[in-house]
């Protein structure tokens, strides 16, 4: 091995990880605020639904209305179950795991839908006085939502981890890789 190639190659490393961070704290944040974001809309638009079932008349309010269907979502009374559905979305640090410290830029993104409603998991589960009604679990299924899931993220971290790469580049692609500057022409 040439002199220096070692370092040559500890930089080349060193600058990988640079760019693989950047789309690991970067992109993957902004994706999981786009997911957190897309998949409350998703619940809430369900929540927010008119009923099919029996029509009754609300003993709150005293308006005619309708019960929603045992096996689909909620319907709409109140809106306070639509209006309670909430999304956070945190970095959790990695571990070395020789050592078991904590790493920056490694770890994972969490993001956390949920409601605090004391009603919502009657419904989404039943009880022993009304069937279930669920909305959470045919949402987490869906595969049209796993799909977009999938995809923005992939997209977000890949676009990050790009314009890191062009942020570190030293020199013109023309002048290093020829053929790049060509292909891009």
């Amino acid at each position: 091995m040439p002199v220096g190639a070692g370092h040559l190659q500890a930089a080349i490393v060193a600058n990988a990880l640079r760019v693989f961070n950047a789309g690991a704290l970067g992109g993957l944040r902004t994706a999981g605020v786009y997911i957190g974001n897309y998949y409350s809309s998703h619940l809430k638009t369900q929540y927010s639904m008119i009923g099919t079932g029996r029509p009754y008349k609300d003993p709150r309010t005293g308006l005619s209305t309708r019960a929603s269907v045992p096996g689909s979502p909620p319907a709409a009374q109140t809106g306070d179950l639509r209006d309670s559905v909430r999304h956070s979305v945190s970095r959790k640090p990695g571990r070395n795991p020789v050592n078991g410290q904590f790493v920056k830029g490694f770890g994972r993104v969490e993001i956390k839908v949920y409601t605090h409603n004391p009603y919502a998991a009657d419904l989404e589960y039943g009880t022993s006085k009304i069937s279930p009604r669920p909305n959470w679990g045919p949402t987490r299924r869906n595969p049209m939502i796993l799909t977009i899931i999938k995809s923005n993220a992939k997209a977000r971290f890949v676009a990050a981890e790009r314009a890191a790469a062009g942020a570190r580049m030293t020199a013109l692609p023309i002048t290093t890789f020829g053929r790049e500057g060509a292909r891009r022409g």
